[in-house]
Parts: C-alpha cells; sequence; structure tokens
C-alpha cells in the first residue's frame, strides 16, 4: 500500500469501533505524532475521526490531519481497556 492510500479517508471505512488503532498526526509547526489507542468513533460529516488514547485520553483528528492509520494486531493490555 502506497503513502497515498494509507492517508486517504475512504480507507477509514474498513476500521471498527473499539479497533485497536496507531495514529500519526500532522499538524503545521508540529512534528510528526504517532499514537496508539482505541478507535471510538468517525463524524464523516465533520470529517472528524475520535479514539482513546493509552494514556486515557479522548483526542479528536481532523481527516486532513491524519498522516497514517494503521490496525494494531497485538496490543499492550492495560487497565484501561481490559478492566
Amino acid at each position: 500500500m502506497n503513502e497515498e492510500e494509507e492517508s486517504d479517508p475512504n480507507r477509514l471505512k474498513y476500521f471498527k469501533t473499539r479497533q485497536k488503532i496507531n495514529v500519526t498526526r500532522r499538524a503545521p509547526g508540529v512534528p510528526l505524532a504517532s499514537e496508539r489507542g482505541e478507535l471510538c468513533s468517525i463524524d464523516w460529516s465533520a470529517r472528524l475521526l475520535i479514539y482513546c488514547a493509552e494514556n486515557g485520553l479522548y483526542h479528536t483528528v481532523k481527516f486532513d490531519e491524519i498522516e497514517q492509520i494503521d490496525p494494531i494486531a497485538s496490543y499492550r493490555k492495560s487497565s484501561l481497556f481490559h478492566p
């Protein structure tokens, strides 16, 4: 898969809620930041992705700010996701 396909918002339709993901965000003036989390929801009308990061904070990312998003096959167990 090439870089253009990885950042394509239409690729998000293959992700499921509560799926473990790795999101690389792109923001002006800020170096690329990669973060693991659990997908909460995708708002197609507002073009937003909402996920809960490993640290327990919820993050909202605009589709334009997503550099790359990948599913995580194996995920570190934490009390946040596995009570």
